[in-house]
């Protein structure tokens, strides 16, 4: 054990020593800007986005001095009472206020680098979002952050040398990558690299895309779950390899990991993650050049969580068996307490949970030096202190797993909630229903069309004095009408495209896993595939029963020409007549919108994605005399 301490020691102080040398050429800028309020009336306020402001402006302080991170937040009462020092560091989220601090962080960059400094720039934010138009927003307290204002004014304007951009947003994938090109409700990795990153190569990206409309918190963390489980990845937790830096693909691993156990996949946010150039392995962080108070973690598996000296949790996390060491952002006068999970002994037993008192100072704290005591918090229980969060352990081994398994899935969508499969569904049920009605139609008319042509040739076949005795009259319609009867047939009974879309649809939901945005984006675009392929399938049966009717026509025109004065008039009502139907058969069949057709139309012109507004009547005020009232209401 003395051996492998020693080693473990050298092998922390040669990471802290080659991570001091990096530090030492680096410059680091942070701007956190966080809101708890919407642009939108129905929108309701958030409740620890400040919070998450103080405690994200806590960890950059640890990678940079004062002047160079900044806040944009307005506390309330009790994240004030908590922060004190941090109230006159704050300015509120306006739009004013954002635009002066990018201007004096792109100057204080632009300062560094010419120095000869390596410079990194970190954009925050925290707060409600969505998408309007294809155009995702974040929502400042009197503005909104859109895509070209993000590009402009926060890319462009700080020309660091790596920008690191994590946004915990409703839908933020769209506030980068602007949402449906070409029609389309959702995006993927492939249309962000196309664009927003094939402009801006240096750029990383880390973001929250849960597109339900819903910014996640828990009061138990009092904070939103996915800034608490990044900020806790960051100060060490997400460093897989224990090389003292955070990679993008190590945080990402680590927020899968920590929301595995969630029961319902819509509360679990959905990651995307690009590093500068492409490259997951990038660092994102690095702990190990970090100030703040280091807790070293040694011995097998544990689960545990920290707590500030206003009881606040600001970290947690669930390691695999091997040493690790975190880094816990603040000021080191600050008494931290440290909860850890301990399983029941046996199946009658009871999960507990104990305590650790992390004495002040900045030297590094081995929790094996520490004295457990009994929490308070054991008769409260597991699923009242974590819920499904942090209920897989995240390690060396957890990192590869999740690295196999994204190399192996499909490529992810976003933009894709519970109200889009909602109206997929509803579109599917009704074009299966009408398809199956319009398929019936339009095979019993071909077939009917065919069966008259069999009829015909065989009764003129039967009485061969028809049509001047020429016997190939007859083979002639009957060898046109056989493949009608066959195409009239097959559309008649068989199961029409709506209804295999439909079935299709419902088994790939029905698997266990199954991602389900990702089977809305598959069966979109497969419509798209099938309507070409239903045009060309009508098409080719217009075409047949034209080139049929011209056939018709023109033996029935031989036949007038060749027959007697007493067979014309039949001759012609039944050879032009039954072409002119033919031909009008045909054209209705080319003319008619497919039924694939009808639901891409009416799934991507859908009113719901439309503004809606609706005056309500003045009321009138009480006694009479002038409106009291005018009120506006609908979707903006």
């Amino acid at each position: 054990m003395t051996v492998r301490g020693a080693a473990l020691g050298a092998i922390i102080a040669a990471t802290s020593v080659a991570s001091a040398a990096r530090a030492a050429s680096t410059e680091v800028f942070a701007l956190v800007v966080t809101n708890n309020r919407s642009t939108r009336l129905d929108r309701p306020d958030l409740q620890y986005a400040d919070d998450d402001g103080a405690r994200y402006y806590q960890l950059f302080r640890g990678v940079a001095p004062p002047d160079q991170v900044r806040l944009l937040t307005r506390f309330d009462r009790s994240t004030a009472s908590v922060h004190p020092e941090l109230v006159p560091v704050a300015r509120p989220p306006r739009r004013a206020e954002l635009l002066a601090a990018l201007g004096a962080a792109g100057a204080a960059v632009a300062n560094a680098r010419r120095a000869g400094k390596h410079t990194e720039f970190y954009f925050v934010f925290a707060g409600h979002g969505d998408v309007e138009a294809g155009v995702g927003y974040l929502d400042l307290e009197d503005a909104r952050i859109d895509p070209a204002f993000l590009e402009h004014e926060v890319v462009d304007r700080v020309q660091a040398d790596t920008l690191h951009l994590v946004l915990d947003s409703c839908n933020s994938f769209f506030v980068v990558n602007p949402r449906k090109p070409g029609g389309r409700r959702w995006a993927t990795p492939r249309d962000l690299a196309l664009g927003f990153a094939a402009r801006h190569p240096n750029v990383g990206l880390f973001l929250s895309t849960n597109s339900e409309a819903e910014v996640y918190e828990w009061s138990e963390l009092e904070s939103g779950i996915f800034s608490h489980e990044v900020r806790s990845g960051l100060s060490g937790a997400a460093d897989a390899d224990g090389d003292g830096r955070v990679s993008y693909a190590e945080l990402a691993g680590f927020v899968d990991r920590a929301n595995a156990k969630l029961p319902r996949s819509n509360l679990r946010p959905q990651v995307f993650q690009r590093g500068p150039n492409g490259d997951a392995g990038a660092a994102l962080f690095s702990p190990a050049s970090a100030q703040g108070r280091r807790l070293m973690i040694g011995g097998g598996e544990r689960r545990l969580w920290i707590r500030g000296a206003g009881n606040e949790r600001l970290l947690d996390l669930h390691k695999e068996a091997g040493p690790m060491t975190i880094v816990v952002p603040g000021q080191a006068d600050q008494p931290l307490t440290v909860d850890e999970w301990r399983e029941p002994d046996g199946p009658a037993g009871r999960p507990a949970v104990a305590e650790y008192d992390v004495p002040q100072g900045t030297a590094p704290v081995a929790l094996a030096a520490l004295a457990a005591r009994p929490s308070e918090q054991t008769a409260r229980g597991g699923a009242a202190i974590f819920g499904g969060l942090f209920k897989v352990p995240y390690g060396p081994l957890a990192y590869a797993a999740f690295v196999a398994e994204s190399s192996q899935g499909d490529e992810p969508v976003y933009g894709v909630g519970a109200a889009d499969e909602a109206r997929m569904r509803h579109y599917l049920t009704f074009i299966a229903e009408s398809d199956r009605e319009v398929s019936r139609n339009q095979g019993m008319t071909v077939g009917g069309m065919g069966a008259v042509l069999v009829a015909t040739g065989l009764a003129l076949e039967a009485n061969r004095s028809g049509w001047n005795d020429q016997r190939s009259g007859g083979v002639l319609l009957a060898g046109l009408g056989l493949p009608m009867l066959a195409i009239g047939l097959d559309v008649a009974l068989s199961k029409s495209v709506g209804q295999l879309t439909l079935e299709t649809f419902e088994s790939e939901l029905a698997r266990p896993g199954a991602d389900r945005a990702a089977v809305v984006a598959h069966i979109e675009s497969n419509l798209d595939q099938l309507a070409r392929g239903e045009r060309r399938k009508a098409r080719f049966t217009a075409g047949y029963t034209g080139a049929c009717a011209a056939l018709v026509a023109a033996a029935a025109t031989v036949g007038v020409a060749q027959g007697g004065s007493d067979r014309q008039p039949a001759a012609m009502v039944a050879g032009y007549g039954t072409a002119a139907l033919m031909g009008i058969v045909a054209w209705r069949v080319l003319d008619t919108e497919m039924p694939t057709e009808r639901l891409l139309r009416l799934y991507r012109s859908d009113p719901d994605l439309e503004p809606r507004v609706s005056v309500v009547p003045p009321l009138p005020a009480p006694g009479g005399g002038t409106p009291a009232m005018l009120a506006i209401s609908g979707r903006f």
